[in-house]
């Protein structure tokens, strides 16, 4: 990341923090960790991740739009089996520049295979969602 983007994303941190604080009317140096779990809140990191995850699974269930599914290249599972999951999991493009390697297109395919969520993608939008966001919660 830029360090543009690493401030803001640490004083987006911080207002989130300071959010559950003032929601708790919790002392500045208190630890928070806690109220996020009592909230049922993401972090702003796996905030993203989630959003990111909801963005794939409409481009892949829907094919649309057709110009960003066409750039996904599913690659075999050697240990798969089964065939909807011999092609579940996404070949990261190769790149070279930081600036690449900070695209949607990486970051789509990187959170594709790391959540396994090709496991998910015959769910409903609402139960998809729901499950990510038990998965990034525990993470």
């Amino acid at each position: 990341m830029s360090d543009m983007n690493v401030i803001y994303k640490i004083r987006m941190q911080r207002l989130q923090n300071s959010c559950i604080r003032y929601i708790f009317e919790l002392p500045r140096d208190a630890h928070i960790t806690q109220y996020y779990e009592i909230l049922s809140w993401l972090k702003v990191d796996q905030r993203r991740t989630l959003n990111i995850a909801l963005m794939m699974w409409n481009i892949i269930r829907n094919k649309t739009p057709l110009h960003i599914y066409e750039k996904f290249v599913f690659r075999s599972n050697v240990n798969a089996r089964s065939s909807r999951q011999s092609n579940a999991l996404l070949q990261v493009p190769c790149h070279r520049t930081e600036k690449y390697n900070k695209s949607f297109l990486v970051n789509a395919c990187k959170v594709w295979n790391s959540l396994n969520l090709y496991q998910l993608i015959d769910l409903s939008y609402a139960t998809y969602k729901v499950k990510v966001k038990q998965m990034l919660q525990c993470s």
